[in-house]
C-alpha cells in the first residue's frame, strides 16, 4: 500500500499539490479484480491520496461501495479500440496529472498503455495481474501490451 510521505493531500515530491493515483479497470461489476480495485482505492483515499477510479466500460454494483473521497470516472468505452474512450482517458491524465496509473487486468493494461503512449511525462504504469495463470499462458499480443512503458 502506498504510504504518504508528506501531509495528507500533498505530493510525495513536497510541491504542495495533490498526490493523485488512477486505478483503471474495465467495470465495477461483481468480481475479484473489481473488489480489489475498490478496496485499494478506498484504502489509499483513507491515507490521504487523491484517488480516481476509472472504469473504462461502465460502472456496476461495486460503485456503491466506493467511499465519497474516491472520484469515479466512467469512460463508457464501447469497444476494444474505442478512440473516444482513449481521448477521455488522455484528457483525464492531462488534467489531473497522476503520479501513477494502476491497471487492473490485461484489457485495462492495454487500454492504459494505448492512452499513455506519446504522452508527455507519462506517469509510471503499474500492472496488477489478477489471473491465476502465468505470462506464458497469454497470447503474444497481451504480452506485448506493456513493453512500450517498461522502464
Amino acid at each position: 500500500m502506498l504510504e504518504p510521505t508528506e501531509s495528507p493531500g500533498t505530493e510525495a515530491t513536497g510541491s504542495g499539490g495533490p498526490r493523485v493515483v488512477f486505478h483503471v479497470i474495465d467495470s465495477l461489476a461483481i468480481g475479484g479484480a473489481e473488489r480489489m480495485a475498490v478496496d485499494i482505492a478506498n484504502g489509499l483515499a483513507a491515507r490521504g491520496w487523491q484517488v480516481h477510479l476509472v472504469a473504462t466500460r461502465g460502472l456496476g454494483p461495486l460503485a456503491a461501495e466506493v467511499v465519497c473521497d474516491v472520484r469515479l470516472h466512467d469512460l463508457a468505452r464501447r469497444s476494444r479500440f474505442d478512440l473516444a474512450g482513449l481521448r477521455r482517458f488522455r484528457a483525464l491524465v492531462r488534467r489531473l496529472g497522476p503520479l501513477v496509473v494502476h491497471a487492473h487486468g490485461w484489457t485495462s493494461l492495454q487500454f492504459a498503455t494505448a492512452g499513455l503512449l506519446a504522452t508527455r511525462r507519462a506517469p509510471p504504469l503499474v500492472f496488477h495481474d489478477h489471473r491465476p495463470s502465468g505470462l506464458d499462458q497469454l497470447s503474444w499480443t497481451y504480452r506485448a501490451a506493456a513493453w512500450p512503458l517498461v522502464r
